[in-house]
Order: C-alpha cells, then sequence, then structure tokens
C-alpha cells in the first residue's frame, strides 16, 4: 500500500482519533473538551466522510489559531491551536512516519534517545510513557558519572519547533522512504498549520502569514515530526569515541566527557551537525562545567509542562515544606521542574493558597501552575480572591496571562468581587477589536455573559463578526434561561450553518443534548452537523454533502455568484468537478500553465452536463471541447460562457503541458502567465455567472415538470379508481 494511502485509510484514521483521546498532554486536550465530546457523537460517519474528501484531494486544511504563551525570559511560545480533523489529519501523517522511523530510531531508544518514544500501532498510547523514558535518562547520566564522566554541558536549540525547515523535513522524510505525494500534501498542509493567522474583529477577516518552516507546538504528533530531525544528530554521535557520552530527551542534549577537551571537541560536532539542517544552538544557554552535586545536576533538566503526572498527591505540609527548601537553596528558582509538580500535585489549603499567592508575585512566569492550583479549589476566600484581582489590572502586559486569570476566576470567586471583575471586563470590551488573543476575546465575553449585561441582539452581532475559535469557546456558557428558549434555539441553529466543522458540531450537540428544535434549513446546516443530528434522531431526512463547488469558486474569482444546486445539475460528473476545481484552486497562485490545464478539464465537464439537460444546443462529446469551439447554437444561448471556455481552450492549446507545438502553426508552447489569466478574469465571471443562472433555470424548470407529471398521475389514479 502507498504511503498516502496508509496515511488515508479508515483504520489509520481511527486510530488517530483514538489517540489524541488518550494523550498524555492535557494542557492541549483542555482546549478541546467540549469538541471532541461533539465529535465522539458520530466519529465512525465523520471519519468516514473525512477520508473521502482526503482520499478525493478536496480536504482543506484550516489556518490554526495561535497562543502566544510568555516565557521566563519574557519572549512569547507559540502554541497552535488546530482544528479536530486537522487534528486527526496531522496525527494520520505521522502515524505512517513513526512506522517508518522506528526501524532507525528505535535503535537509539534508552540508549541515546530518552523521549517522544513510539509506542507501536498496536498501543492504546501514541508515545511510551515519559516517566520511564525520563528515569531512564536521569540513571543514564548517573552511570556516566559514576564511570568518571564527570565534565559536562548542555545543549538546547534555539526556538527548535519553529526553526524546523520545510525543505530539510522534505529531504529527511525521503531518505526514511516517504513518497513524493505523501511529503507533498504533508508539507502542504504544515505550511497553512504553521502560519501566523489573525482573525481582526474590526475588518472581520483573517490575516495570513505563511512562513515555511516550523511545525505546530502544541499537538503530540509534533514530537515524533521532531524526532525525523533530532535523529540526524543522533546518528551523526553513534560512532562517538568511548571517552564521550551522548544523552538527549526532546531537544535537551547532555554530553559527558572525562575532560573538557573531549566536551568541546564534542560541542563542536554536535554544533556542525545541527547547522547541516538549518538548526541553531543558544550559546548562552551552553554551561561547559564540572559536576560537583549529581543530585542538583539531575533537578536542573527540565520536562515538558504540558504532561501530564499520575503520581499520588502531596499533603499540603508536606507541598510547603518542599516548596520552602527548593526557594531556600535556589532564590532564582532554577529548579522550575521539581516546583511544578509539586504545586500540581499538591492538595489545597488555606496555609498553602497564601504561600502561592506571594510566589505569584516574586516569580509572575509561574502564572499557568500556580493559577491551576487555584482552579482546583471549590471556592475561593475573600482574601485570595481579591488579591487575584489586583494580579489581574496589574499583571496586564501579556494577553493570556489576563485571559488565565479570568478563567481561574470564573468558577470559584468569591461573590464579593464578581460585579469588580465583570466592571473591568464591560471597560476591556469597549476596545475588543483591539484585543488579539481569541482566548482573552472569548474570556471577556464569558464574564459578560455570567453578569447577563448582553441583550440577545447585540449578542447575534458580535457573534456574527467573532472568530469561530471565540464562539466555540463561548457557546457552551450562554444559557437560555436568560434570553428564553426561542432565542436560544434560534442562534444555535444559526450555527448549525456555520462552514467551520467545529463550530457547527459543537452546535448540533447542543441541540442533541439540550433537545432543541431544528429550524435550520436541512439543505444549509453543515455537512458534519448533519450526521451527528440524523444518527440522534433530530433529522428526518438523509444527510446529504454538499458541494465544495462553490467555495473554491468564491476563492477564485470572490464571492459574486448566485446559487446552484451543482450535485444534482452535474449529477455523474459531481465528484470529478469538485476535484478538479479544487486542483484549480491549489494550482490558482502557484502554476498558471498548471491551472489553465486543469480549468479546461473542468469546464469538459461543465459542457457534458449543460448538453445533457439542454437539448435545444445539441449534442456534445466528453473531451471534446474543441469540436464547439464555433457552436452557433451554444454561443446564442450561452455567449458569455462560450466565450469563457473558448478562452480557457485557446491557453491550454498552447500550453507546454498540452503539447510540444501548436497545431494550428506550429509555433512551440510555452508556459502560461498569470497576467494572461489577469486579463480574461471578467470575462470568465461573467461565462460562469451566467452557466450558473440558466443552470438553475433549467432545474427549476425541470422541478416544475416533474410536479406537474405527478399531479396528472395522481389524477388518472383516482379516474381509475
Amino acid at each position: 500500500m502507498k504511503d498516502l494511502d496508509k496515511a488515508f485509510a479508515i483504520e489509520n484514521l481511527s486510530r488517530s482519533w483514538r489517540w489524541l483521546n488518550s494523550s498524555a498532554k492535557l494542557d492541549y486536550k483542555n482546549y478541546f473538551r467540549h469538541h471532541y465530546n461533539a465529535y465522539a457523537v458520530s466519529s465512525k460517519e465523520n471519519l468516514e466522510s473525512l477520508r473521502k474528501r482526503l482520499k478525493q484531494n478536496i480536504y482543506t486544511p484550516s489556518p490554526p489559531v495561535k497562543i502566544y504563551l510568555p516565557k521566563k525570559s519574557g519572549i512569547l511560545r507559540p502554541f497552535t491551536i488546530l482544528t479536530i480533523e486537522d487534528q486527526i489529519v496531522y496525527q494520520s501523517f505521522v502515524n505512517v512516519i513513526a512506522e517508518k522511523l522506528y526501524s532507525v530510531a528505535g535503535k537509539n531508544y534508552d540508549l541515546l534517545n530518552f523521549g517522544n518514544q513510539y509506542a507501536g500501532s498496536k498501543s492504546r498510547f501514541f508515545l511510551k510513557d515519559w516517566k520511564k523514558g525520563y528515569k531512564g535518562f536521569n540513571s543514564s547520566i548517573e552511570t556516566a558519572f559514576n564511570a568518571g564522566f564527570t565534565t559536562t554541558a548542555t545543549f538546547d536549540l534555539t526556538a527548535f519547533y519553529d526553526s524546523i525547515d520545510h525543505k530539510v523535513l522534505r529531504q529527511l522524510l525521503q531518505r526514511l522512504g516517504i513518497s513524493n505525494d505523501f511529503n507533498d500534501r504533508l508539507i502542504s498542509c504544515l505550511e497553512k498549520w504553521t502560519c501566523h493567522n489573525h482573525y481582526s474583529c474590526k475588518d472581520q477577516k483573517n490575516e495570513v502569514i505563511y512562513h515555511g518552516h516550523g511545525i505546530p507546538q502544541g499537538p503530540m504528533a509534533s514530537g515524533i515530526l521532531a524526532e525525523v530531525v533530532m535523529t540526524h544528530i543522533d546518528e551523526g554521535f553513534k560512532k562517538l569515541k568511548p571517552t564521550i557520552k551522548y544523552l538527549r530527551y526532546v531537544d535537551d542534549i547532555r554530553l559527558m566527557a572525562l575532560d573538557e577537551y573531549g566536551i568541546r571537541s564534542s560541542l563542536l560536532k554536535l554544533d556542525l551537525l545541527s547547522k547541516e539542517i538549518g538548526l541553531f544552538p543558544q550559546s548562552s544557554k551552553i554551561n561547559i562545567h564540572k559536576i560537583i552535586d549529581l543530585a542538583q545536576e539531575l533537578k536542573s533538566i527540565s520536562l515538558d509542562p504540558e504532561i501530564k503526572d499520575t503520581d499520588k498527591l502531596i499533603e499540603p505540609d508536606d507541598a510547603l515544606e518542599k516548596i520552602d527548601i527548593i526557594i531556600r537553596r535556589d532564590k532564582n528558582v532554577n529548579n522550575e521542574t521539581a516546583l511544578k509538580f509539586i504545586i500540581g500535585l499538591a492538595i489545597p489549603s488555606i496555609k498553602l493558597d497564601n504561600r502561592l499567592i506571594k510566589l505569584l508575585d516574586s516569580h509572575s512566569h509561574l502564572y499557568k501552575t500556580i493559577l491551576r492550583y487555584f482552579e482546583r479549589r471549590t471556592k475561593l476566600s475573600k482574601l485570595i480572591s481579591k488579591k487575584l484581582v489586583e494580579k489581574l489590572k496589574t499583571d496586564n502586559i501579556y494577553e493570556e496571562v489576563t485571559a488565565k486569570y479570568l478563567v481561574c476566576l470564573s468558577s470559584n470567586i468569591h461573590e464579593k468581587h464578581i460585579n469588580e471583575v465583570i466592571d473591568y471586563c464591560l471597560n476591556k470590551f469597549k476596545n475588543i477589536e483591539d484585543v488579539t488573543s481569541p482566548n482573552l476575546q472569548a474570556a471577556i465575553i464569558s464574564w459578560i455573559l455570567k453578569g447577563f449585561h448582553f441583550r440577545f441582539y447585540d449578542l447575534q452581532i458580535f457573534l456574527k463578526d467573532s472568530s469561530e475559535w471565540v464562539i466555540q469557546s463561548i457557546m457552551h456558557l450562554i444559557s437560555e434561561k436568560d434570553y428564553g428558549l426561542p432565542s436560544y434555539e434560534l442562534l444555535i441553529n444559526s450555527f448549525l450553518e456555520r462552514r467551520d466543522n467545529d463550530t457547527a458540531l459543537n452546535a448540533a450537540y447542543l441541540c442533541i443534548v439540550k433537545n432543541l428544535n431544528i429550524q435550520a434549513n436541512n439543505a444549509e446546516i453543515n455537512d458534519l452537523a448533519q450526521i451527528a443530528l440524523f444518527n440522534l434522531g433530530k433529522l428526518k431526512d438523509r444527510p446529504f454533502r454538499k458541494s465544495t463547488i462553490p467555495e473554491s469558486l468564491k476563492y477564485l474569482f470572490g464571492d459574486v455568484f448566485n446559487n446552484l444546486d451543482w450535485n444534482k445539475f452535474l449529477g455523474k460528473h459531481k465528484l470529478k468537478a469538485e476535484t478538479q476545481i479544487y486542483i484549480c484552486k491549489m494550482y490558482s497562485q502557484t502554476d498558471a500553465t498548471a491551472f489553465v490545464n486543469q480549468l479546461d478539464v473542468f469546464n469538459d465537464l461543465l459542457l457534458d452536463s449543460l448538453y445533457l439537460r439542454d437539448n435545444t444546443i445539441g449534442k456534445y462529446n466528453l473531451g471534446k471541447i474543441g469540436s464547439i469551439k464555433n457552436s452557433v447554437k451554444l454561443k446564442a444561448a450561452y455567449p458569455n460562457f462560450a466565450l469563457a471556455i473558448n478562452l480557457i481552450h485557446e491557453l491550454r492549446l498552447k500550453s507546454e503541458l498540452s503539447h510540444s507545438y501548436t497545431s494550428a502553426n506550429g509555433k512551440r508552447t510555452k508556459r502560461i502567465s498569470f497576467t494572461e489569466l489577469s486579463r480574461i478574469r471578467k470575462k470568465l465571471i461573467a461565462g460562469y455567472s451566467e452557466y450558473i443562472d440558466k443552470a438553475s433555470s433549467i432545474l427549476l424548470v425541470s422541478l416544475a415538470i416533474k410536479g406537474e407529471q405527478s399531479k396528472s398521475h395522481g389524477a388518472s389514479v383516482l379516474a381509475r379508481v
């Protein structure tokens, strides 16, 4: 089976969905707790729909939501929010890569590499238990130290995930035997998933900047994709002299040697290997030193803070003692890993509350860990609520920090301070268009909803202009009690019609669990939402998939065309036509010559469908556009469309992808330029507009005739009776 077929096989897509649900990266999963539930309602049918779109090559990856989290240094770490289907597709690509990578990287597990270890296709989990790998990493350092390797250096790469070049990644995947068509599809998705994507409330549009490098930070699949790159370095160190030890946990590399010379020579090799694949070390973090205290050395190793821990909870007094020991030993708290785990496992208490509030004052970059602790409190005291509200108002440099404070306070704040936070959010809402973080926008709106400061009409207007992520984030917080059931049903039904699958599926989920009436027209409801609603008996008619042709035409020519039931009009050609115009969409910015050739095929399908339905214009043989070039009947009935298809066909005849020489004059064919296409753009729009409008009329006449025939048949039956 080809690599791409393996990736898109239903078994692999199902495995990806299962692994997403069993992932240990709780910080990432928590963003999608409602989304996963909504997708699960009809996951089998959703995955089958996804498979068909992938195989047909009409699946479109979505631009991500980018969240920027502050690091200790003050710079921002990007966090990538992908749609549920994009997560499944990404995971499905990487599943295939993981199998091939294992034949190379698997030999280094627990010898050189101790993190992001593939667990195998039959495992319940995608990755092996991180704790075993981390323990092995520490154990190997200890073994090397006891063997006399007492000089060491740590090596950290600058913005590792963001710096991975797509061309380098393609080349490394080719080394593993990954096919070109697989790489093409994966890289095209990565280009979309790593772009900067900012939705402007003011302009109601996305600002997208494509980077051409990087892999998404957040999704579990990125761990293995990063291993494709890091394995190049691992393999370069395999034949080290026995006087050097190379150990790696994700992108934290530890070198150990008998003396400083050995360390410096291995650092040079490591630097060169990194630069070979376009990566660069953080020179400020390279620290050559003699190990004095092994225990302290091991505590300096960092871990992924998003990985869940399943150890036993720590009693409050024990947690306090451990926290104080760490801070007394090192006021800068270099050993943040241990501190985060202690706070994460600590059972809340009043004493611990007060200690962590003070720690938040001195170590504000630990906000996520400390606020997560406070979220576990059933009810915050008046004092702690007051201090957190003060921090909310003063620690406002980073939007994601402000959003986290608002989320933390949303469920357990002392009632004396609720109105204070609502007033703060109302003030923020006055300039909501200046808020760039979708998480902060959602958090502000959730608090305003809590205080019931939105009239229904105002809420409708705001959500109409909001990003999909904001709608998804607050949809479950809107209460039917506040606005009345009819208004609430109207609002949720409007979400069913959104083209964004995650938004529509969340709306369908609410319709199911709250038993809401479906008021939206079936034909307007999102395809995946239709499936979920039909499965649970909320729709009587079987779901049907709407054509993607309107979306592709809108992308190519703008929102200028009227509606047409493409599925009904094109009949047997509907799937092929969808694929053709989608391919045109792909080539529209990169290859004008290929675009023309593909559009000519699309026009061929339109012509055949038209001639099958309109017998006044003669007959047509599929694949013979040239035969109707001078058709008087076609030009009389469809003048604009006839001109449009002839203009494209003439360009195709001049295209070097069609022939070596043109048959008409014997001249060499050439590359088609985008300038040539821009000259005929208005004529193409006029042609397709005419086709769509007249095709709609043909369908209406056909429907009317069928209605009359049905009445006539009914009358004859009654007469016989």
